[in-house]
C-alpha cells in the first residue's frame, strides 16, 4: 500500500474513533433528558463568631443612632459570638475592654436583639459564609462595616 495512503486510512480510522468516543461520552441533549443538579449549599447562617474593626471617623461616617453613642466603647475592635439564641459582644480595644450578652431571634434577614435592660433593637443583615453585613439605623457597633467569619 502507498504510504500517503496507509497515513490517510490511519488518520480517517483516528478520527472515527476520537468521534465515536466523544459521542459515547456526551451528555444528553434534546427531550427528556435533563442535566444532572449539581450539590448545594445549605444557606450560610448567621450563627457563628464574627470580628470587625473600625475607627471613631468610620463610627460617626456610618451615622450614629444618638449623640450618647460616641464614645470609646463603640469603635475598635470588636467580637461578636451569635449561638443558640444567645449573642455575645465583646469589645477587644486595648484601652477599653468589656462584653454584653443578649438574646436574639431572627426573621428572615431580620436580626432582632433583646438586651439584659429589655431593650430590643433590629438590624437587615445579609451573610455569606466569611462576611456578615448589617444594615439599618440601630445602634452602630454592628453596622459600621462588614463582620468577618473567625468560627462556628
Amino acid at each position: 500500500m502507498n504510504p500517503i495512503a496507509r497515513i490517510a486510512l490511519v488518520a480517517g480510522i483516528a478520527i472515527f474513533a476520537v468521534g465515536g468516543a466523544l459521542y459515547l461520552i456526551r451528555p444528553p441533549v434534546g427531550p427528556g433528558s435533563q442535566p444532572t443538579p449539581s450539590p448545594s449549599l445549605p444557606p450560610a447562617s448567621i450563627e457563628g463568631t464574627w470580628e470587625t474593626t473600625f475607627t471613631r471617623a468610620e463610627m460617626l461616617a456610618a451615622g450614629i443612632a444618638d449623640s450618647a453613642e460616641d464614645n470609646s466603647d463603640n469603635y475598635g475592635h470588636f467580637t461578636l459570638s451569635i449561638h443558640a439564641g444567645t449573642v455575645v459582644t465583646e469589645h477587644l480595644a486595648p484601652t477599653t475592654r468589656g462584653s454584653s450578652t443578649a438574646t436574639y431571634v431572627v426573621s428572615g434577614n431580620i436580626y432582632t436583639v433583646t438586651t439584659t435592660a429589655d431593650e430590643v433593637f433590629s438590624w437587615p443583615f445579609t451573610v455569606t459564609a466569611t462576611t456578615l453585613t448589617f444594615g439599618g439605623t440601630g445602634p452602630v457597633t454592628l453596622r459600621v462595616k462588614p463582620w468577618t467569619r473567625i468560627g462556628p
